[in-house]
């Protein structure tokens, strides 16, 4: 596995777990299962589903697909901040980061990857009160994108599995690949 990092005002980071043809079916319900489980297993408290952080993560997805890159920005692409607010103008969340990648096949492997790559363990440690989880499928796989918010007026526990829908994975049509520097 290959693995690269980005620094930020915040720590964020990319995982690259390989590109693979395997057509993936993840379930953003389960992934937030498991890295909650994951996350009580070490003495953290559990992410918060949010439905604006999963409109930024499925966002983040679904431009990485079209451009063929696993990457955390884009030129002239809005701040985390600014696309969260823009999916909810009242929104009560601050302070945002993000890990994403491409390849990933089961939700065991993304959380493997986020626990097991120091950047991203350090998000995944953190005092993150919300996680939003995106997919998008093209022909090098899923990519996938999680995004952490922080609210300090949330309850210091909430259920490990929260109860919300999975969205299908939307499917990003094969396309000349745009050339991204």
């Amino acid at each position: 596995m290959k693995f690269s990092a980005l620094h930020y005002s915040a720590v964020v980071a990319v995982l690259a777990l390989g590109i693979s043809s395997v057509t993936a079916s993840l379930s953003a319900r389960r992934l937030h299962c498991l890295i909650n489980q994951e996350r009580e297993h070490n003495l953290f408290d559990s992410f918060k589903h949010s439905k604006e952080l999963t409109e930024v993560a499925m966002g983040r997805a679904l431009t990485m697909a079209n451009h063929h890159k696993a990457s955390l920005a884009f030129p002239d692409e809005p701040s985390l901040a600014d696309r969260t607010h823009k999916a909810d103008a009242n929104t009560t969340l601050h302070e945002f980061s993000q890990s994403a990648g491409v390849g990933a096949t089961r939700e065991e492997q993304i959380v493997s990857s986020i626990v097991n790559s120091a950047p991203t363990h350090e998000l995944f440690a953190n005092n993150w009160t919300h996680i939003g989880i995106g997919f998008a499928r093209a022909r090098e796989g899923v990519y996938w994108s999680l995004v952490y918010g922080r609210n300090e007026t949330v309850p210091t526990h909430v259920y490990a599995c929260s109860d919300f829908d999975d969205e299908p994975i939307p499917v990003v049509p094969n396309q000349a690949r745009t050339n991204i520097k």
